[in-house]
């Protein structure tokens, strides 16, 4: 995706860390999304001001709601379960399984997140 700024470049992030060079911590975007969606509190000392740039009318929401959305589109797509459960990086429920199998299915992966982007 590519960003603006001292290093705008091409990043495989979705939502990158100050330098590009890694996702933005868990910690900083939920404030980040929080703090978009403070409507009746206004802005932190330090903070966004754009207090209510990302409010909906149905409530306040989270990076899991955008986890779940993004898992309901891509099987709604036919993407594999499996597949979604390594798009989300979830755990392999079997040990067996966990152990052998080490296959990320990353072109797998990639189509998805293709075809989720098209949606």
């Amino acid at each position: 995706m590519p960003r603006s700024g001292p290093s705008a470049s091409l990043s495989p992030w979705v939502f990158s860390n100050d330098t590009g060079d890694g996702p933005v911590g868990v910690k900083t975007l939920g404030k980040q999304l929080s703090d978009r969606q403070r409507e009746a509190n206004g802005p932190l000392r330090g903070r966004s001001k754009s207090t209510t740039s990302l409010s909906l009318p149905g409530g306040r929401w989270t990076a899991h709601d955008l986890r779940r959305t993004a898992a309901t589109f891509m099987a709604a797509l036919g993407v594999s379960g499996y597949v979604v459960d390594e798009c989300l990086n979830h755990v392999i429920e079997s040990r067996v399984r966990r152990t052998y199998i080490r296959d990320r299915r990353i072109a797998q992966q990639q189509q998805a997140f293709s075809a989720l982007g098209g949606f």
